[in-house]
Order: structure tokens, then sequence, then C-alpha cells
């Protein structure tokens, strides 16, 4: 019996991640690194109501939680690295537009949102664009998160060039305060 579980979960579990699949079935792992499998979206709930995180959107970041897990599941990115990005970005305004011309909640460019195909716009699509552009970025530099977030902000041929921040005072703040939400996020929120 036990080997005809583990089979279909198994089974389950690369059908689920396979590109394309809609089975109705989440799976994640909590913060304890336990596989769950359930037909609920996963949710985020603060580990400590006691502990308040200052100008951190979190009304916002609810409201698209449902996006910010569809996109992390596509990308497989963490889903709280994701609202990092979208709070440093857009503090959650889907509406929001930069004085550079960046949209939304990822505030990406209009060139780049063409180069990805997506709508600028358009909260999920420029959720999914953000997120596919990010995991783009840690492909080209080979996983390493604080190039890629610098690439983002500065863009990957500056990055490129120097290979390392740029000395721009701007991309500094930017990548130190992604890094900076996504561990108040994970010491104080988890994923049920």
């Amino acid at each position: 019996m036990k080997k005809g579980l583990c089979l279909l979960l198994a089974a389950c579990t690369i059908f689920a991640h396979s590109k394309g699949a809609k089975c109705g079935l989440v799976f994640y792992y909590d913060d304890r690194g336990v596989l769950h499998i359930t037909n609920a979206a996963p949710r985020l709930v603060p580990r400590d109501k006691k502990t308040p995180i200052k100008a951190i959107p979190l009304t916002r970041i609810k409201r698209i939680w449902h996006l910010i897990m569809d996109a992390s599941r596509a990308t497989g990115l963490d889903p709280l690295l994701l609202a990092s990005l979208v709070i440093v970005e857009s503090m959650g305004d889907p509406h929001a537009v930069s004085h550079k011309g960046a949209k939304g909640l990822t505030q990406l460019m209009p060139e780049t949102a063409r180069e990805l195909g997506v709508n600028p716009e358009d909260p999920r699509e420029n959720l999914m664009g953000g997120a596919w552009y990010l995991r783009s970025l840690l492909e080209r530099f080979n996983g390493d998160l604080i190039l890629a977030l610098a690439a983002y902000n500065a863009g990957p041929g500056v990055v490129s060039k120097v290979g390392t921040i740029p000395h721009y005072s701007e991309t500094s703040r930017y990548v130190r305060q992604v890094l900076i939400t996504w561990k108040q996020l994970q010491l104080n929120y988890a994923i049920q």
C-alpha cells in the first residue's frame, strides 16, 4: 500500500510540476520543508501577530497574493521574493508609473514588456512578466541573486560589463531593499 501511495504521489508531483499542468492540486513546501498537497491555494499568514512590519503594504500584497503564487509556480521563484520585488518596485500598486516610464507591479519598462510579450498595465501579465524577467536574469548570472537584482534595476548590459553591482546609489539601495524586505517577510510570514 505504501509503495502504491508513493508512486501515486510521485506521478502527481511530476504531472503537477510539468509545464502547463492544470490538475487543480497545489504542491508547496512549508517553512519546515514539509511537502503539502492540497486543492486550496496557499495563503500568506503572520507568524506572530505581535510583530508588525512597518512600511510594507501587506493589504495590497494580500489582494494580489494569488497572482504572486501563480507567477511563483510558473517560474519556480520564491513567492516571498516576488512579493519583496513588488513591494520595492511599486508598493503593490498595479497603477504605479515611475518617472522613467516603468509601469505596474513589477515596474516593467515598455521595451522590456514588449520583449516579454506582456501588457505592463495588466497586473497578472505584469507580475508574470516581471517574474520571468527575474528568472532569466538569474539564469544569465548563474543564480547570483544580487547580480540578478542589480540587473533588474540597472539593466543586464551594465551588470555584465562591470561584473558586480554598478556604482549607482539607486541600484545599491534597490538590491539592499529587496533583500531586507524578503528577509522581513521570511521572518514574519509563512505560506500555508
